[in-house]
């Protein structure tokens, strides 16, 4: 039966969950190949200056931090979520959860230099003792 309002049906398909995803970028720079040759960022350490990293995520081994916000002492917390999500892209571990990051084995270290609205200053890193 036709109806005016329905301009597309797109059949039933099976949907599966993964484990863990291989995010697009990480496929297209071809990632996996080096891991597979033991080129997993080892040895690399990768400062976030961003929002804070959620030092709690299951997907990350933050190695250490510090916050340049001044009411947000805690690098620890991400509640703008954007530097988490940086954080994951360079180096969310390769532990078949949620996804995998370009360098899973680099050492991470949250920078905080916005707050919770992903808003921050200069002067709150140039100031700062």
């Amino acid at each position: 039966m036709k109806q005016k309002e329905v301009t597309f049906i797109e059949e039933d398909q099976k949907a599966k969950t993964s484990a863990q995803t291989i995010p697009y970028g990480v496929k297209s720079i071809k990632a996996q190949k080096v891991h597979k040759h033991g080129y997993a960022g080892q040895n690399v350490k990768v400062a976030v200056l961003d929002s804070g990293i959620d030092g709690k995520h299951e997907d990350l081994h933050v190695t250490g931090g510090v916050s340049f916000v001044p009411a947000e002492s805690d690098p620890f917390v991400d509640p703008h979520k954007h530097g988490t999500h940086v954080a994951g892209t360079i180096a969310a571990l390769d532990n078949k959860v949620g996804v995998v990051g370009v360098a899973p084995k680099a050492s991470i270290y949250a920078v905080k230099v916005a707050d919770e609205n992903g808003d921050g200053y200069y002067s709150w890193i140039i100031k700062r003792d």
